[in-house]
């Protein structure tokens, strides 16, 4: 990706585990095309949410990448990971546009405006 930060497996521990952050990682590889063609849309989503959702890349060619990404049971490049309070929360494949990445996001970060929020609204 682009101009999102590159992270190693250490820094990715660091993030999602130690620090809890709301983060979105993109594994992808430098030679995948529908990688290249989500790099935009990730980075134009990634401004739009700044200082809400951190966004950042991982390359599945490095050892280290390839070793976490293995490690979440991820298959095929682009993966876009959201990760909330130290959890994955979900996994979505290929280039997916700028209003799945906008829906999917909001729902993470204001959980109660999905579905599972709006029914437990129902019953209060």
């Amino acid at each position: 990706m682009n101009n999102l930060p590159q992270i190693n497996a250490e820094q990715f521990e660091q993030i999602t585990k130690e620090n809890k952050e709301t983060c979105i990682v993109i594994f992808s590889k430098e030679t995948c095309s529908v990688c290249k063609q989500l790099a935009p849309i990730a980075e134009k989503v990634a401004a739009q949410f700044e200082g809400q959702v951190n966004f950042y890349g991982m390359d599945v060619k490095t050892p280290d990448g390839l070793a976490t990404f293995k490690s979440l049971q991820l298959m095929g490049v682009p993966q876009s990971v959201f990760f909330l309070n130290g959890e994955m929360k979900e996994s979505l494949p290929g280039a997916i546009s700028e209003s799945i990445f906008k829906k999917e996001i909001n729902d993470m970060i204001n959980p109660k405006k999905g579905f599972l929020g709006k029914l437990k609204g129902l019953f209060k």
